[in-house]
């Protein structure tokens, strides 16, 4: 899901059954060499951060593209 503002990346789910949201300020977009969105879905990945707390979910702000590795 995309806004003006941020991007939220839910991992194995949809929102709100999601196990995770990852979320991308619209700042941090253009650190990434591809889009975020189509460039991730159906990958495995391996996300680095701290798991905080959004509205009772789990949710890691992302900044950095290397705060994310595709494994497959």
């Amino acid at each position: 899901m995309q806004s003006s503002k941020i991007t939220l990346l839910h991992i194995d789910g949809d929102y709100p059954n999601s196990a995770l949201t990852l979320m991308i300020k619209d700042e941090d977009r253009s650190k990434f060499s591809y889009t975020q969105e189509e460039f991730l879905k159906d990958k495995k990945i391996l996300i680095n951060g701290k798991i905080i707390g959004y509205k009772e979910k789990p949710e890691i702000i992302v900044t950095e593209q290397m705060q994310i590795k595709v494994l497959q």
